[in-house]
């Protein structure tokens, strides 16, 4: 697996922590609960594959996310050596983790001396809504661990989840996180019952496409107005504190994703995506890196990709970066709320709306030239 990346190139690190006290019911994420036994033995397999990645890349991570489930889950002794393991050949640009409200106490706190960035899933701050997501918090839960996260000297993020059933209570979410502590960045998902998850098999009735977008609408101009740039279709960043780790997924840039269900895209040569399988047991019990399931990309899968992720973001496709990439000329995207000119095709809100059939659009015009003589 690691011989497949190129270790000369910056890379970035992802740790995937599959554990949750309670799973949600629009999750369709890979994640279990579990005891501390688990926590354990997970944490020394990843200490494992974690020490001999750093010896064959033997530089920092660019980036690093630690992510889920809810990472806090194994507790804050594990959660240190994890951290002081990949920091062993120095600190990445950004150091970002998860965690839950209701997880962080003060015992945390000696990650944040390494860790520089936190994000928190807070989705909702009206309980009515906390029980239909099928979170295992209360509002008071969510506000005391928003409270002392206000305490930590990091950059932090918060996640909210809207277009729910009822009254639209997002933006008073927001006023109410803004009296409560100092952020440069937020996530705002609308809701989408993912396939097989209680809430799609409950078919709930939610609001419809006009409504989403009525919202949607109102909630990034709210946003904007409020200094925050809207820099990819859930992600609004102030003062220019934009998640680097995630940018450079959108970018299809090289990382290893370590753990459990965790993906990597490695670049040497032809791109291979290695995709971890969903079994906690299987990952401990495997020897290392043996839990990774080989996926070569053929070079029209890769300009899918590239397409595909960077549309969902204002920066949108730049000529010389997807020349220099792929070879061959970025197409004109003739579509409403994409502007094309000397450097490449910008994204608009109206287009981030419609950024999927927009890039299957220009995917379809892109095969066309890379196939004509």
């Amino acid at each position: 697996m690691l011989s497949s990346f190129d270790n000369r190139k910056e890379t970035s690190l992802y740790i995937h922590i599959p554990f949750c006290s309670a799973k949600c019911d629009y999750c369709a994420f890979y994640s279990l609960v579990s005891n501390k036994e688990t926590f354990d033995k997970y944490t020394e397999k990843l200490l494992k594959e974690i020490d001999v990645a750093s010896s064959y890349f033997k530089k920092p991570w660019k980036t690093v996310f630690i992510g889920g489930g809810n990472p806090g889950m194994v507790g804050p002794k594990n959660l240190l050596k994890i951290v002081n393991a990949i920091v062993r050949n120095g600190k990445p640009d950004e150091f970002s983790i998860e965690m839950n409200p209701e997880t962080l106490t003060k015992e945390y706190f000696p990650i944040f001396e390494i860790v520089d960035r936190l994000s928190m899933g807070v989705q909702s701050l009206k309980e009515t809504s906390l029980t239909f997501l099928g979170r295992n918090s209360s509002v008071k839960q969510t506000l005391d661990g928003i409270k002392l996260s206000s305490q930590l000297k990091i950059e932090k993020s918060y996640d909210l989840i809207t277009c729910l059933p009822g009254e639209n209570t997002t933006l008073g979410d927001i006023k109410m996180l803004e009296n409560l502590t100092d952020f440069n960045h937020l996530s705002v998902y609308a809701l989408t019952p993912e396939k097989h998850t209680p809430m799609w098999l409950r078919k709930d009735s939610l609001p419809d496409n006009d409504t989403q977008y009525d919202q949607l609408m109102e909630i990034w101009t709210a946003l904007e107005n409020r200094g925050f740039s809207h820099y990819e279709v859930s992600n609004f960043a102030r003062n220019g504190r934009v998640c680097l780790h995630n940018c450079r997924y959108w970018q299809l840039q090289q990382y290893i994703g370590l753990g459990s269900a965790a993906c990597s895209t490695s670049l040497n040569g032809n791109a291979v995506r290695w995709n971890g399988i969903h079994s906690v047991s299987d990952y401990i019990h495997g020897d290392l890196f043996s839990t990774y399931e080989r996926e070569d990309l053929s070079k029209m899968n890769e300009i899918e990709e590239y397409i595909l992720v960077s549309l969902r973001t204002k920066r949108g496709i730049k000529k010389k970066e997807f020349y220099d990439r792929f070879q061959i000329d970025l197409p004109v995207l003739d579509y409403t709320g994409f502007i094309n000119d000397n450097t490449g095709i910008t994204v608009t809100d109206k287009g981030l709306m419609i950024s999927d059939s927009a890039a299957l659009k220009l995917i379809v015009k892109t095969e066309k030239k890379l196939r004509s003589p």
